[in-house]
């Protein structure tokens, strides 16, 4: 048996000389992923092997949701893997906006391109028992993640999962078109944190030279996907809101709402059929 004091503090410093923020904090949530005792007080060997590897794959700074296999959003938890990208808070001013535009009339049909672990979609299913939804992803183990997930939340049977390219192959309109694409422009890849930058999947971050590569493709097909009252709820970078409102613009969209993140960073926007 070992104390676990002396494996925290262990951890801590080897968690520390690998650069990882708070090392202490993280040291003690990957003991918990192992340790399920009330108030333990040592560890069994076993236990002690299990949190090795934990710490060993922090340090390498592998994130932790990507550890624990799980990460919450909207008080969801949502699996997560290394073919996925990691949901964050962020995004969460996506539902929020979405919520508010769809009050008192939810959608009936509902598009997320570039699903992912499904969390944008599944969320809304879950919030809005009547609706139903396609998720799109280019990836099939994204679309398998993003598939366990809207079961796991009681919604697979309103959630749909496809694996394709955007939405080249879907001829259907939809009242809500939810897209989060890669939008971070490819020479400030390097800069990421070294958990996004080595650990998530680049096809889910890299918007191209300019970060715009994505929207170009998205944002002219959303006036054939959207349906008369439909809404497009995009987000992206704090630097792109004027150049993505272009894009609509350009497409025969206007832009009718917009959203800051919980930082004050311009976050999502709103797009929508041009009146007449």
């Amino acid at each position: 048996m070992a104390s676990l004091d002396d494996v925290l503090r262990g951890a801590t410093a080897k968690l520390r000389a690998a650069g990882v923020e708070n090392p202490a904090r993280e040291a003690r949530l990957l003991a918990e992923l192992v340790v399920c005792r009330d108030d333990p007080r040592t560890l069994s060997a076993g236990e002690t092997r299990h949190l090795a590897t934990f710490v060993d794959r922090r340090t390498r700074r592998e994130p932790f949701a990507q550890i624990a296999g799980v990460r919450e959003f909207w008080s969801l938890d949502f699996e997560v893997t290394q073919d996925t990208l990691i949901p964050r808070p962020d995004s969460e001013t996506l539902i929020e906006c979405c919520l508010d535009r769809f009050e008192h009339h939810p959608p009936a049909r509902i598009l997320d391109l570039g699903t992912g672990s499904g969390c944008l979609v599944v969320t809304l299913l879950v919030t809005w028992t009547g609706s139903t939804g396609i998720g799109v992803d280019v990836s099939e183990r994204a679309c398998a993640v993003a598939a366990r997930n809207a079961r796991r939340h009681g919604v697979g049977d309103r959630a749909w999962v496809m694996c394709g390219d955007w939405a080249a192959a879907l001829d259907s309109t939809f009242d809500l078109v939810v897209v989060n694409p890669p939008y971070v422009p490819s020479d400030e890849l390097a800069g990421l944190d070294p958990e996004v930058a080595l650990h998530e999947p680049g096809v889910a971050i890299d918007g191209g030279e300019d970060g715009y590569a994505c929207y170009r493709r998205i944002v002219p097909r959303l006036a054939t996907l959207l349906s008369n009252d439909g809404k497009a709820v995009v987000e992206h970078g704090p630097d792109q809101r004027d150049g993505l409102a272009v894009l609509g613009g350009d497409s025969g969209l206007c832009v009718v709402g917009e959203v800051d993140d919980c930082g004050g960073r311009h976050r999502v926007l709103v797009l929508a059929h041009r009146g007449p």
